[in-house]
């Protein structure tokens, strides 16, 4: 083991094995070359120690050199001083064919070119940095070689005009950052080949991107991320309990983005290929889960939450989230808060939860159930089954044969379109069939009955019911005529007053007068029926029917007319 200690030198100077060389404080050593050189012997152990200056090559940024500072070796320790600076024309450091290196800058290193280079032959590199690292072409750091380990937290930047990047690692490495990274024009962070890890709770000034492998970016609490997040392919894993100011876009395989607590993503989060889980954090986020089927967790926020192209499975969690469910067969729960939901394309599963919501199933046959709240619910095109739930609750059929179901609170269901069964439950509803032939059943509680157009059924139920005929079209004569299936004399009623801008005259089961006055008559069946004729423009002929089942001698009492 020798010691050696030199001042200012301006020639090239060599490490033996088992040398600790030691440049001083103050000094300056100057080469047109490297200016250490490491002797070519596999090391043992040597150690660098730079207090001083080292100047490799002519500096300026016009000219450039294949010449690193320091050379390659194995078993290498090399510190440079708080005081201690290198610079080089084309590597602060690099090592071409070394393993077991140990790197520890509190100092100043940059090149015209990159800070340190670290081929791939080079392995089991340990590089810490206190201090300031800078590339001005290359990177501030490039690390190519296997299983290397860095820690930063002083600055590691690319400085050039050109598009320098601030850290290119790869290879299963793991990159600890408690400080600055940042570039000019270039990736600040890009990661190769392998398995990488990336630790950040420092700042990092642009873009990280991951090439392939099953990497790892777990951005801590007080990380900042101000550009984008790329992954590539391989199964990447998110961590985020920082902040990423630009977005995170996912790459081909099955990847996870998972934030926590104040951890934020302020652009979106996009999924892209594979099968995907996406959960935000208690900040409002945006999640896009892109093609296949893919998870999607809101946890707290208003978040907003697009399943995309895929059988998606997505929980909006608690906050006033915004959920889209995108093509193919999706199910969306929602959690506390007033959410808004888009089914999409496809038969799409829908449960909702706490706070008054608004549920549309878009096209596809979509189940949908509200939650404890005033929810609105509309099923869209195609055959859907919508059920309110707890509270007050408006439903809307649209397209389609749908099947509404309010069950509890005073709820208003319209059938839209087609033939559809409505059932208002418990509470006091307002039931309305829309177009189509309609089966409307009020149940429980005082509700009001209007099957529109088509052939309808009306059944009101325990409660005091109004059955609503708001136009002659609604319940035309014949055989197509409206029924009512459960009237019960002295507690509903039968409302006509819409049919005609004047009063209805009562008849009885007296013929028509043809008054010129709207009239209507009753013609009690054999089989203990009535048939209400109704002449809304007492010309004396009929111009609609409403059969009422089971029931004779009504009375004017029985009708608003």
């Amino acid at each position: 083991m020798a010691f050696v200690v030199i001042t200012s030198q301006n020639t090239t100077q060599t490490v033996y094995d088992t040398d600790i060389f030691t440049l001083m404080p103050g000094s300056t050593l100057t080469a047109p070359g490297d200016a250490i050189d490491f002797d070519g012997v596999t090391f043992t152990e040597a150690t660098v120690n730079i207090l001083g200056t080292v100047v490799a090559g002519d500096i300026g940024v016009d000219a450039f050199t294949s010449l690193p500072a320091i050379g390659a070796a194995n078993n290498i320790t090399v510190r440079i001083g708080a005081e201690g600076a290198i610079f080089a024309r084309d590597f602060a450091l690099k090592f071409e064919d070394g393993d077991n290196i140990k790197v520890l800058n509190e100092g100043t290193m940059h090149s015209d070119r990159g800070g340190i280079y670290i081929d791939t032959e080079s392995t089991n590199v340990r590089l810490e940095n206190h201090g300031t690292i800078s590339g001005n072409t290359s990177a501030g750091i490039r690390a190519d070689g296997d299983d290397n380990y860095i820690l930063n937290t002083g600055t590691i930047t690319g400085t050039g005009s050109t598009a320098a990047d601030g850290a290119v690692v790869s290879r299963n490495a793991i990159l600890d950052n408690s400080g600055i990274l940042s570039s000019r024009d270039g990736l600040t962070v890009f990661f190769g080949s392998g398995d990488n890890v990336f630790n950040n709770s420092g700042t990092v000034f642009g873009d990280v991107a991951y090439q392939n492998g099953a990497d790892k970016l777990v951005n801590l609490g007080g990380g900042i991320v101000t550009g984008q997040v790329y992954t590539g392919d391989g199964t990447d894993t998110i961590i985020n309990t920082g902040q990423i100011s630009g977005g995170v876009v996912l790459g081909t395989d099955t990847d996870t983005y998972d934030a926590f607590g104040a951890g934020l993503t302020i652009g979106i989060v996009s999924g892209g290929d594979g099968n995907d889980t996406l959960a935000s954090s208690d900040q409002a986020e945006h999640l896009s889960g892109g093609a296949n089927d893919d998870k999607l967790v809101g946890r707290g926020g208003d978040d907003t939450l697009d399943g995309g192209t895929g059988a998606d499975m997505i929980f909006a969690g608690t906050g006033n989230d915004s959920v889209i469910g995108g093509s193919e067969n999706d199910t969306v729960r929602g959690g506390d808060g007033d959410d808004t939901v888009f089914g999409g394309s496809g038969d799409d599963d829908i449960f909702a939860n706490a706070g008054d919501d608004n549920l549309l199933g878009e096209a596809g046959n979509d189940f949908i159930l509200g939650g404890t709240g005033n929810d609105y619910i509309e099923g869209g095109a195609d055959n859907d089954t919508l059920n309110g739930n707890a509270d007050d609750d408006t439903l809307f059929g649209g397209d389609g044969n749908d099947l509404l179901v309010g069950q509890d609170g005073s709820d208003v269901l319209e059938g839209g379109d087609n033939n559809d069964t409505l059932d208002g439950g418990d509470g006091d509803d307002i039931l309305e069939g829309g177009d189509g032939n309609d089966i409307l059943r009020g149940r429980a509680g005082e509700d009001d009955l209007a099957g529109g157009l088509g052939r309808d059924y009306l059944t009101g139920g325990e409660g005091a019911d109004n059955f609503v005929f708001r136009s002659i079209a609604g319940t035309v004569a014949g055989a197509n005529r409206d029924q009512i299936m459960d009237f019960e004399q002295g507690v509903d009623t039968i409302v006509i007053a819409g049919l005609s801008p004047g009063v209805f005259e009562f008849r009885g089961t007296a013929a028509f007068a043809p008054s010129g006055n709207p009239e209507i008559r009753l013609n009690e069946t054999a089989t203990g029926s009535t048939i209400v004729q109704i002449d809304n423009n007492g010309d004396g002929t009929i111009d609609a029917e409403i059969r009422v089942g089971g029931v004779t001698g009504l009375t004017a009492d029985d009708f608003v007319l």
